[in-house]
């Protein structure tokens, strides 16, 4: 999600970074392109991390209540593994 959405529904990242996260690819449904992360070993898909406080994801659960939040492993640009989290 864009942070500037984000920021429109008083969510703030502290930090956000590319990555690439693997196990998942990166799947779109309904006809306003709404997306999710479909889970397939082997598959991976680029994106941005965003690291929240825990109240900002707890908030970002409630709005993203369609969806189910998932460990996942990202990649930095810079070759570092990252522990994460994808909505499903």
């Amino acid at each position: 999600m864009h942070s500037s959405i984000l920021e429109k529904r008083g969510i703030a990242p502290q930090e956000s970074k590319p990555a690439e996260i693997k196990g998942f690819k990166l799947g779109f449904f309904s006809p306003f392109g709404m997306g999710m992360a479909i889970p397939v070993e082997g598959a991976s898909f680029h994106g941005v991390l965003q690291r929240q406080t825990y109240q900002e994801i707890r908030k970002l659960d409630k709005i993203e209540s369609a969806y189910v939040r998932l460990p996942a492993i990202a990649v930095d640009y810079n070759g570092k593994q990252i522990k994460c989290s994808v909505y499903s």
